[in-house]
């Protein structure tokens, strides 16, 4: 009987720690965007070392993301030991995580597992249970193909993780749905980037299709004959907290049987889909998650869908055709730098002009996210600007002005403005980060080297005059065009000037 009663009564307290969750959860939905609890990509698992911990911002947090065997984990960059950053500390053979200053050892859970300083093994045991040798760590799951973190820390004794996972990833329905199997013309592959601009930014370019044209001038159109009147339409949405959706019709994006849809749903989601009447279609996924002021990383995947008996829907430029991800990786720094060039400056810009940035920072450095501060720098007349200023208006009035940076990057304060040369930097950004292309540069290396020391043989060993010059010829182009691939693995210039 007794015990029965205290089933019930456990029962009776789960049902309700689950209704506030649920409640709070709903009162968050309908009062204003919380930043905090929300599920962010920050890396593609088909590119991340499981080898290896990797090193990063998060809502201006230092953290270390690591694959303890059987999961992807995500842990505060911090040993709790004496501070030092646990992500120069060393994946281990029994799929624990070792700082490497005293040894310390932890699992998954960030519980600690070895001090090997303890004077008896009662005493380890001892100091190992306790909170204080625990690294504080955030919800962490993947999902189509991304690592994602929730934007909260895991603290003891918290409902954090449950309410996580009571909430899903913004995902896409194209992706997780089983009626799209089989109808992809191209493979599902990222792209990922760390880049100097914030994420605001990113979310207002990728928002505004009147710049397509021009800033992407001969991959997505010419800037002197497509440039030209685009019309937005405002379609209604459920909750405004939700994001919001726009319709876009325009000549040159658009032919008479087809139209554009820009779905933002916050927090990290801008989805771009062009659908045409014979339900062909493009889907351009845009994530993007806030790193720390000034910067963020975004993850971007082309899917073009041709169901039976449809045409093949249009893609964007060169990068609808199927190709090695390495490849892609590179030549989409094509396409990115021509807007990375426009961006940084831009933000940099508004940041001295106004005072102006996204996020909440302490009112000692006097920067607001106040709509009038950022439009009273810009004349923006048009129709197709009314989606920068409704984005803008959404930020302030919606979702509390941006995240709350952490101490630490607001002690660090906005960030410089680079170098034209700093800004085109692709090794630090991506390259270091990305198994698939540490492995193809390596590979061109290789083949670089080889192809060397055959050229130079050619010319030493082959007697035959015209032989040696063949050979010399061939190997010294696949030395050249080695090279030159290798050098896209850690810069791509680019000059809107050149760009004709």
């Amino acid at each position: 009987m007794v015990i029965t009663y205290l089933i019930i009564i456990s029962l009776f307290n789960l049902t309700n720690s689950f209704k506030s969750l649920i409640k709070m959860t709903s009162t968050n939905i309908n009062k204003q965007f919380n930043w905090e609890k929300q599920w962010y990509p920050i890396a593609v698992e088909e590119y991340t070392d499981k080898k290896k911990s990797q090193k990063l911002s998060f809502l201006g947090n230092d953290i270390l993301i690591w694959y303890d065997g059987i999961k992807w984990c995500t842990f505060e960059d911090k040993c709790p030991h004496r501070g030092v950053p646990l992500s120069e500390g060393r994946v281990e053979k029994t799929n624990e995580l070792l700082c490497a200053y005293h040894a310390w050892k932890f699992n998954g859970e960030g519980k600690c597992t070895s001090i090997p300083q303890s004077r008896t093994k009662e005493k380890e045991y001892t100091l190992i249970n306790s909170i204080n040798s625990c690294v504080k760590s955030y919800p962490t799951q993947v999902d189509q193909g991304l690592i994602w973190v929730w934007g909260e820390k895991n603290i003891p004794g918290s409902n954090t993780t449950f309410e996580a996972y009571l909430k899903s990833p913004k995902l896409i329905e194209e992706v997780y749905d089983h009626k799209y199997d089989g109808t992809y013309s191209t493979p599902i592959q990222w792209v990922f980037r760390d880049i100097p601009y914030g994420w605001d930014m990113f979310m207002e370019n990728t928002l505004d299709p009147s710049h397509a044209p021009v800033s992407h001038h001969g991959i997505m159109g010419n800037r002197y004959k497509d440039s030209t009147y685009i019309e937005l339409t405002k379609l209604k949405n459920k909750l405004e907290n939700d994001g919001f959706k726009y319709k876009v019709k325009n000549t040159i994006f658009n032919s008479d049987d087809s139209y554009t849809i820009l779905d933002f749903r916050p927090p990290c989601l801008n989805k771009v889909v062009t659908e045409n009447l014979d339900g062909s279609k493009t889907v351009l996924a845009l994530y993007a998650t806030p790193t720390k002021p000034g910067h963020c990383r975004f993850f971007i995947l082309q899917l073009i869908i041709k169901p039976k008996n449809s045409k093949k829907a249009k893609g964007v430029g060169f990068f609808s055709i199927r190709m090695p991800t390495w490849l892609l990786h590179i030549l989409s720094n094509l396409f990115l730098h021509q807007d990375l060039v426009f961006l940084h400056h831009q933000e940099r810009m508004l940041n001295s002009d106004s005072q102006y940035a996204f996020g909440n920072f302490d009112k000692k450095f006097n920067l607001s996210s106040n709509i009038k501060s950022y439009s009273k720098n810009y004349f923006i007349p048009n129709d197709d600007d009314k989606i920068i200023s409704f984005f803008r208006n959404w930020i302030d009035t919606k979702a509390g002005g941006g995240p709350k940076w952490s101490k630490q990057s607001q002690i660090n304060g906005l960030p410089k403005r680079l170098e034209t040369n700093e800004l085109f930097d692709v090794y630090e950004t991506h390259t270091k980060n990305c198994i698939v292309c540490q492995d193809a540069l390596r590979n061109f290396k290789i083949i670089k080297n080889i192809s060397l020391l055959i050229s130079v043989s050619s010319i030493l060993f082959i007697k035959n005059a015209s032989y040696s010059l063949l050979s010399t010829l061939i190997f010294s182009c696949i030395f050249f065009l080695s090279n030159k691939i290798i050098e896209m693995f850690y810069k791509y210039h680019f000059s809107h000037q050149n760009n004709d």
